[in-house]
């Protein structure tokens, strides 16, 4: 897990994007910290350790941009 959350300092896909965040939540505290230093590098956004603010990032990346318009 720890070379997982290491080698996806280099995606950047919104599927990587929500494993990285959601590694931080991990038990192993190793996984926690790679998990950060690659949301941190292929970002270039440093939210800490706080999961619900890189939650409210992935949401106003990926969710929102690919919401369709309201209807007219």
């Amino acid at each position: 897990r720890i070379n997982c959350a290491r080698a996806l300092a280099h995606a950047t896909t919104p599927e990587a994007f929500r494993a990285m965040i959601e590694a931080l939540s991990d038990k192993n505290a190793a996984v926690v910290n790679y998990a950060l230093k690659s949301l941190v590098a292929a970002t270039h956004v440093d939210y800490g350790y706080d999961r619900k603010s890189w939650l409210g990032w992935y949401q106003q990346t990926y969710v929102a941009a690919t919401a369709p318009a309201a209807a007219k």
